[in-house]
């Protein structure tokens, strides 16, 4: 691709409004070519957007769509969120305050019709899908930029999902119970089975996407309709029997037992964990448990058969 070529995929981002906390608001031309070819594609896609925003996965979340707002200020490009979906027509919550016009609000609803929101986007994990004008502005940013701009969003891109790591064995006083990493989440989840908290544990569960996976290709025949009772009733069932298990004190006592956690990230969002136990006898014992990662952080899944 020459130059000239490569130009005409980027915007010409005109001024750049910094916020406290919040990435920068970037103003592009109305008339420039590659937001325009952006918000085109973004209309194109939009049902893409829609079947997940009815029907979506455990995985799915952060819905939200983009719309152009006018007043005697000016124009200004704005996402809302708590977005629903009705009769061709999107109806959210202004999710920032605006920086151009002066005659709506953070929090303020506003309808829109599918065919005309200038952009898409939801989370699947952490990935982000759609966002079609995010990236044509993150690609006019520096890598320092770019960087910032990351940690500031949260989420990631597809094209820079990463390989499967190499496994890094982290000793149990290395640990902090929490649920910011997959280690982390483990411990929690064995500090409740040693504390018999049922809701601590559950905490560190996602039996929805337990669900999902044990129902994977089990359902594929079937209508996004179909599927969701059978995704809600086989996590309800899932989450009885944990229940019943957990009351009746089948799970192990980890009090004493030395571990370390061999963590090996799959991708952004998906990590295997090993884990070595070494009991007060000397003897041994080793557990392979899949973590995935959540809107509510780190959870554990079922442990591999």
């Amino acid at each position: 691709m020459s130059k000239q070529d490569k130009d005409k995929t980027k915007a010409k981002v005109t001024e750049k409004v910094k916020r406290k906390d919040d990435p920068d608001v970037l103003f592009v031309p109305e008339s420039d070519q590659a937001m325009v070819q952006a918000i085109q594609q973004a209309r194109e896609t939009v049902n893409t957007f829609i079947e997940a925003l009815l029907n979506p996965t455990p995985l799915q979340h952060s819905f939200s769509v983009k719309v152009m707002l006018q007043d005697e200020q000016g124009t200004e490009h704005i996402w809302l969120s708590e977005v629903t979906y009705q009769a061709a027509t999107f109806i959210g919550k202004i999710g920032n305050n605006p920086v151009v016009v002066k005659n709506y609000t953070m929090g303020q609803e506003v309808k829109v019709a599918a065919a005309e929101i200038s952009d898409w986007m939801f989370l699947e994990n952490r990935v982000l899908k759609g966002g079609y004008t995010i990236r044509l502005l993150r690609n006019t940013m520096s890598e320092e930029e770019k960087a910032q701009f990351d940690q500031q969003v949260g989420f990631i891109f597809e094209e820079e999902e990463q390989p499967a790591s190499a496994a890094e064995a982290i000793p149990l006083k290395d640990v902090e119970a929490n649920l910011h990493t997959p280690q982390g989440a483990l411990l929690s989840l064995e500090n409740a089975y040693d504390q018999q908290d049922f809701e601590a544990a559950v905490a560190c569960k996602d039996f929805e996407i337990e669900a999902a996976l044990i129902l994977k290709d089990k359902v594929q025949h079937l209508a996004e309709e179909e599927v969701q009772p059978i995704l809600k009733k086989t996590a309800e069932m899932l989450l009885l029997s944990f229940q019943k298990v957990f009351q009746e004190g089948g799970f192990p006592s980890f009090e004493n037992v030395d571990r370390v956690y061999h963590v090996q990230y799959m991708n952004e969002s998906v990590a295997l964990i090993t884990e070595e136990q070494t009991f007060e006898d000397g003897q041994q014992r080793t557990d392979t448990i899949n973590a995935v990662y959540t809107k509510r952080g780190w959870k554990i899944l079922a442990p591999l058969e």
